[in-house]
């Protein structure tokens, strides 16, 4: 499912991001914590976490409603930036 990437195996590596709901948490390499609030924030990046958002969720969160709003005759537009995991 997920490749193997350097980074995983390097032990000095850590996780630096975390989101939940619509708050997005960045922690630096002291330590301090950099807190953003969003519309959404979307957790991608590991199916066995709780806050995992999947592809037919996202689109049922967003994209649906969108897509709706569109048909409506309303202007739209979803932007979405991430990293792809092959």
């Amino acid at each position: 499912m997920f490749i193997l990437h350097r980074e995983q195996s390097d032990p000095n590596v850590k996780l630096c991001i975390s989101m939940k709901d619509n708050e997005t948490v960045i922690t630096s390499d002291a330590g301090m914590e950099y807190e953003f609030v969003y519309d959404y924030s979307i957790w991608s990046c590991d199916p066995k976490d709780p806050h995992y958002v999947g592809q037919e969720k996202l689109y049922e969160m967003m994209g649906r409603p969108l897509l709706n709003s569109a048909f409506e005759g309303y202007n739209t537009c979803l932007f979405a930036y991430g990293q792809v995991m092959l």
